[in-house]
């Protein structure tokens, strides 16, 4: 087995254990109402916002495997101690954001250009949470096996997070600069890349206003976080093969349908696969604009999540289901997806390092 297969294997079994236990920590520690909404918001922006200058800093360095070490074990402490609560959030929100931009910025450099990798990696972080959740409420996982995988998941960590700090800037082949001392970006390509930040953050906003009826049934709720795995792997997959602008206009047009029926599950389940394949296409067409900033990139599209859930906390939300909105939303990520591969195919055309127009 290659390294990279095995790499890829520990972080996606790594991004679950995080998840997993700042899920339980936040929903076991936290049982208070008031601190529980205060905690959420310090929580999501240390795990989420941060990860942006976080980013900046690891694309300076190559032990990006110390990184992600300090994320596992950051998560000791709010396991293990009878920490405030507002620290104990702040703590485990760190802890995430270290071991998502660290093992992110892993996965990008050992897959240059490909995005079914971070596709993959990215997948498991949502059944993590499911459970982590689940048992955080019910309090009914012991606290002393999930400190024990925390540890040898650290120590491993030197092992599979084995990178140099710029690699795939070379490999890929898919960027439209030939030297990574050119960085600067034009103002058509700065318009991709706020095109690229606006999917992220109205796929983070609809995830979360998205309400269905059947969701409460147990069954259909596990069905739900499944179809959220496979679509964000399925739409790596398929952009490898397929073409990431293809797989991406594609993706949001048959999530465009299906959210209107969305009322049914037979229609909200494969909705929501296809609306998540957007996650990793994201990621790699940000990539691909910087491809000597993985790790930037990441945090850049993290803090975009952040963005997305802003709204949401300060009620700005509806308090039912709307399925033509969540239809409209998924139709305006759609148009903004087309624009950014119009200009990215344009600006190829004008670049004399150009290989072949996007698909």
């Amino acid at each position: 087995m290659k390294q990279t297969t095995k790499s890829l294997l520990f972080f996606s079994a790594a991004h679950f254990l995080v998840d997993f236990s700042c899920a339980f920590i936040v929903f076991s520690k936290t049982p208070d109402s008031s601190l529980f909404y205060i905690g959420l918001f310090f929580y999501n922006f240390c795990a989420f916002a941060l990860q942006m200058p976080l980013g900046l800093l690891i694309d300076r360095s190559a032990n990006v495997s110390t990184v992600v070490s300090m994320g596992f074990l950051l998560l000791l402490p709010p396991l293990l101690l009878p920490l405030n609560p507002l620290l104990l959030v702040l703590m485990a929100g760190l802890g995430n954001a270290l071991f998502h931009v660290g093992g992110g910025t892993c996965i990008l450099r050992q897959n240059p250009g490909r995005c079914s990798e971070p596709g993959i990696f990215v997948s498991t972080g949502a059944l993590g949470l499911f459970a982590g959740t689940l048992l955080g409420k019910s309090s009914g996982f012991p606290i002393w096996l999930l400190s024990v995988l925390l540890l040898v998941f650290a120590l491993f960590s030197s092992f599979f997070g084995k990178t140099t700090s710029q690699t795939g800037s070379q490999t890929a082949g898919l960027e439209l600069h030939s030297s990574k001392k050119q960085q600067h970006l034009s103002p058509a390509l700065c318009f991709s890349l706020i095109c690229l930040l606006a999917v992220v953050i109205l796929r983070s906003y609809l995830g979360m206003i998205l309400s269905f009826d059947w969701k409460s049934q147990p069954s259909y709720g596990l069905l739900l976080i499944v179809s959220i795995m496979a679509g964000k792997a399925l739409g790596g997959i398929l952009a490898d093969r397929f073409g990431l602008w293809k797989t991406g206009i594609a993706s949001l047009a048959a999530a465009a349908l299906l959210l209107l029926f969305s009322g049914h599950p037979t229609a909200g389940i494969p909705a929501l696969l296809v609306f998540n394949m957007t996650m990793p296409l994201t990621l790699s067409a940000l990539v691909r604009l910087l491809p000597t900033q993985p790790g930037f990139c990441f945090g850049l599209l993290t803090f975009a999540l952040f963005l997305g859930f802003l709204p949401v906390y300060l009620g700005l939300a509806p308090k039912q289901s709307i399925f033509w909105l969540y239809s409209l939303l998924a139709i305006l990520s759609l148009l903004l997806m087309a624009l950014d591969g119009i200009i990215i195919y344009r600006e190829r055309r004008k670049s004399p390092c150009r290989s072949s127009p996007p698909s």
